[in-house]
């Protein structure tokens, strides 16, 4: 049966349906036409776009090199002044009057101590007692531009800091208002909703008209990977913009600093032109549709449909019993070929007529033999049909009794095999979770959790879970335990399967599993006291555990309880044994550390230099002594002492690698050994000890002003003994106490 939607009329009218295939051809052509126009003129207005975008990408690009190298020139002008001076500062607030666009000014010398700081506004560079440390700074003092990403400040701006090299020493730091920055160089179409911003080679963004995606990054967004993916970041294309909508981007690069301007239309407005010309061609298609279709039906019925009512007229004659029947249609293409050819099939269908009264007499004689071979076949099928079911049942009883040999085989083998497998498990470090999840893969469990009470006013305390789903379970279990272990008291089987919906009480643990769509419980229990005892629960969710998994249970049950037994026993020890390494490691660290400092003691110190093995590179030996340290201990008191010998100790600690060696060898003495390090990297050390010292020290301390240490340094010779290079040191630390 034919599956049809429309009327039945068009399917009884060739004519319709000519007509109906030849517009559908047409509409497919005029369509297929307007499709292509509007691929080109979209193209072609996405390149015309895309030109207009690469020309404001470049025309911005120059504006910001441009604002920038502006910003760069006034901060170089102010460096060949003199800080200290008064006209410097007045001069510093007139650069902040005249270039709108600095927030704030700061010179700090090469120790990062600020010497000129003026700003517009309240001050968001007060706090720079961490300047020696930060980025800006230490990039200024090798000689370079610095340009930090954009910095929110309190009142909701964000922030460019430019810093440079001061010509009279220093760095010299301006903030710069972003808003500004953005006003300054962004190139602005009245005509055309065109958006403009900037990022950086990280792919964060810099500068944008919306403050709300300035500092975030475009990495994860389509952008960002068309950009990467293309290998320079001069792109352009379609990509989903960051307020979500569909435009049309342009990229262009800097070369210094390295951003990437883009420029976005929507591209709602790239198809506007498309939209317009696909109009007026649409009008244009749809006239010459119907002029062709309205030539098409005149056509057609003079050349097709009148020759076919005439076919159709003399087939109905003949159906009449008219049987003189001759058709006049004087052509020579395929309708009057037709023509011919019914003419000479009416001749051939009277002839035939005569043949076939002739054969229905043979066939009724065929029939009626026919006829009685079929009521024999039929009764011999009978008796087939009745030996066939006789042994169908036969076979099917054979093929039951195989099955249930089948499965009780099955079901040998997987206890078989649930047992090999707990055989297997010989870590009793991970012997409980492995045993409860070797029960779950075998009994097709959601849960298996093993809960252990050494005694009676212990709560049940889960040792060992295996979880199909991600469930939450409580450390320990008091009274939602006493629901299950109250099942055992009194009951001699060691299993025992419950159905959490059917219990009287249903504390919280309960309530939990049955929102994990857990039902069905086998609660085994290893040691039936009051006193102590484990308590093993397996659970599942619609299907209820059979009589077969609950045998295989009770079999491997005594497998169990040794397996949790050793666990317990292997746990004990290895607390005990933990407790031993803790103490050695105490006992081992009060050997070899001095109690005051924390840094090796003098025994360390000694075995270290009378070690008398060739040194196949340098050795740096320092010589520390504190000077002032009685003074201290009789104006301030020991403990302030104390203070003065750690302070210098996390200096040192502070200041060399992790291979070396720092020791105390004396109430005020200190040595510090440099593994392969020449006599630039001791001095090196040196210094950086005597600068992490200036740094830790408290202004407010009252020994600050008394802490000064005197070093001295000496490089292994090639055989000579570390004993002497330590003297060599030593020596030339007193020189330079005595100086």
């Amino acid at each position: 049966m034919r599956l049809r939607v429309l009327p039945p009329l068009f399917y009884r009218s060739l004519r319709m349906r000519m007509m109906a295939w030849l517009g559908t051809l047409l509409l497919v052509v005029f369509i297929s036409m307007a499709f292509l126009v509007f691929i080109f003129l979209r193209v072609r207005q996405e390149s015309l776009w895309n030109a207009y975008l690469q020309d404001l990408n470049h025309e911005t690009v120059s504006n910001v090199e441009s604002f920038l190298s502006v910003y760069e020139r006034v901060l170089r002008s102010l460096s060949v002044l003199n800080p200290e001076d008064e006209r410097t500062a007045s001069f510093t607030r007139q650069i902040l009057r005249d270039y709108v666009a600095f927030k704030e000014i700061v010179w700090v010398d090469d120790s990062g101590k600020v010497v000129l700081h003026q700003s517009s506004g309240e001050a968001v560079m007060g706090n720079l007692f961490t300047v020696r440390q930060s980025v800006w700074f230490q990039a200024a003092l090798r000689g370079e531009r610095y340009l930090s990403s954009a910095q929110p400040s309190h009142d909701g701006d964000f922030l460019l800091l430019m810093a440079i090299p001061a010509e009279n020493g220093g760095v010299i730091a301006g903030l710069i208002r972003v808003d500004v920055f953005l006003n300054r160089v962004l190139t602005r179409s009245k005509d055309y909703p065109i958006l403009t911003w900037i990022i950086k080679e990280n792919g964060e963004v810099l500068a944008h008209p919306n403050r709300a995606w300035i500092r975030s990054s475009v990495q994860e967004l389509p952008l960002w990977e068309a950009v990467k993916r293309n290998g320079n970041p001069a792109w352009s294309g379609r990509i989903t913009s960051l307020e979500g909508g569909e435009v049309l981007a342009v990229t262009a690069p800097m070369q210094e600093p390295a951003w990437v301007v883009v420029s976005e239309v929507p591209f709602q407005q790239v198809r506007k032109a498309s939209l317009q010309a696909i109009g007026v061609l649409g009008a244009g298609v749809l006239v010459l549709f119907f002029g062709l279709t309205y030539w098409s039906r005149w056509y057609l019925r003079l050349l097709v449909f009148t020759p076919l009512e005439q076919l159709r007229q003399a087939i109905e004659r003949w159906k009449q019993g008219e049987r003189r029947i001759h058709l006049s249609i004087d052509r020579e293409d395929e309708l009057g070929a037709l023509a011919n050819a019914f003419n000479g099939m009416f001749e051939q269908i009277k002839t035939r007529e005569t043949q076939l009264e002739e054969r229905n007499q043979a066939l009724e004689l065929e029939t009626a033999r026919r006829k009685h071979a079929m009521l024999e076949l039929q009764r011999m099928a009978e008796q087939l049909e009745e030996r066939v079911r006789v042994r169908t049942t036969e076979l099917e009883q054979e093929i039951a009794e195989r099955r249930q040999t089948e499965q009780e085989l099955r079901l040998n083998l997987e206890r078989l095999s649930l047992l090999n497998r707990l055989l297997q498990i010989h870590d009793p470090e991970t012997s409980l979770e492995q045993l409860c999840r070797e029960l779950g893969q075998s009994l097709k469990a959601s849960l298996v959790m093993l809960l252990m009470r050494e005694h009676a006013s212990a709560r049940m305390e889960v040792r060992a879970v295996y979880s199909m789903r991600e469930m939450s379970f409580p450390e320990r279990l008091d009274p939602q335990s006493d629901v299950f272990m109250k099942m055992f008291y009194g009951n001699s089987d060691r299993i025992v399967p419950v159905t959490l919906s059917q219990l009287d009480t249903q504390p919280p643990f309960v309530a939990g599993l049955m929102n994990e769509n857990i039902e069905h419980l086998l609660l085994l229990h290893q040691i039936p006291s009051r006193s102590s005892g484990s308590l093993l629960i397996v659970g599942r969710g619609d299907q209820p555990f059979t009589p077969i998994e609950v045998q295989t249970l009770e079999i491997v049950s005594g497998g169990i309880q040794q397996m949790v037994e050793l666990a317990l026993l292997y746990a004990s020890l290895n607390d005990e044994l933990s407790e031993r390494r803790r103490i050695e490691n105490i006992l081992v660290y009060q050997n070899t550390r001095d109690s005051l400092t924390g840094l090796y003691n003098r025994r360390m110190f000694e075995e270290r230099i009378s070690y008398r093995a060739p040194h196949h590179t340098p050795v740096c030996i320092i010589a520390l002594d504190l000077d002032h340290l009685k003074r201290v201990n009789d104006t301030f008191g020991h403990l302030k002492g104390d203070e003065y010998i750690r302070l210098v100790a996390q200096a040192i600690q502070a200041s060399i690698r992790s291979e070396d060696m720092a020791a105390r060898v004396g109430g005020d003495e200190f040595v510090v050994i440099l593994n392969d390090a020449d006599e630039r990297a001791g001095e090196a050390v040196v210094e950086r000890i005597q600068e992490t010292l200036q740094s830790m020290l408290d202004p407010d301390n009252p020994i600050a002003d008394w802490v000064r240490v005197s070093m001295g340094l000496a490089i292994s010779q090639p055989g000579e003994p570390l004993l002497e290079t330590f003297r060599r040191a030593d020596s030339a630390m007193y020189t330079q106490k005595q100086h």
